[in-house]
């Protein structure tokens, strides 16, 4: 648990293309930033009913992350 994160999920549909997974050993290629691709993935992240229905947990944010994403509030192309 906690181990992996599939980030940057395209797609047309129902139809679901070139994710990339983020690992904390590399093990998923160039793309696979590790522990600091995590990271940066949920310094912007926010939390929504869409996270809820696909079972994402909350994810604890540091008070500096907490202000770094207030930026990002009512920027809806950062999307979960």
């Amino acid at each position: 648990e906690g181990k992996r994160l599939v980030a940057d999920v395209q797609g047309v549909g129902d139809l679901y293309t070139d994710p990339q997974v983020l690992s904390v050993d590399y093990r998923f290629g160039d793309g696979d930033l590790g522990p600091r691709g995590m990271a940066l993935f949920f310094k912007t992240f926010r939390h929504c009913d869409l996270s809820d229905r696909l079972g994402i947990p909350i994810f604890p944010l540091s008070r500096n992350e907490r202000k770094h994403q207030a930026k990002y509030s009512d920027d809806e192309s950062t999307l979960s």
